[in-house]
């Protein structure tokens, strides 16, 4: 069987949607749009400023690398030194 369609009543659909309420659903909706929005902008700003942490960490890292290649350089130069140095005191004492 075929369920009956209410054809007599045409606001029959308008009372089933007043009864559920859909007009304050719908105003929910409009209203959450705006909460949607502003949590949009919020998660662009905080990838917007991840971004520029990010490139920020990298850029001082790369400094401080820099740093430590300068260093070993140096350290690896005393190094040398101290052992010509130390081969030089050798030689002299044979």
């Amino acid at each position: 069987m075929r369920p009956q369609i209410n054809r007599r009543r045409p606001d029959s659909l308008l009372a089933i949607l007043q009864k559920l309420s859909l007009h304050t659903v719908a105003s929910k909706i409009n209203g959450l749009r705006g909460d949607i929005l502003t949590l949009e902008g919020w998660c662009q700003n905080s990838i917007r400023d991840r971004e520029e942490r990010i490139t920020s960490a990298f850029a001082t890292h790369v400094d401080m690398i820099d740093n430590v290649e300068e260093r070993t350089d140096d350290v690896e130069k005393l190094y040398r030194d101290q052992k010509e140095t130390i081969d030089s005191n050798m030689r002299d004492i044979k």
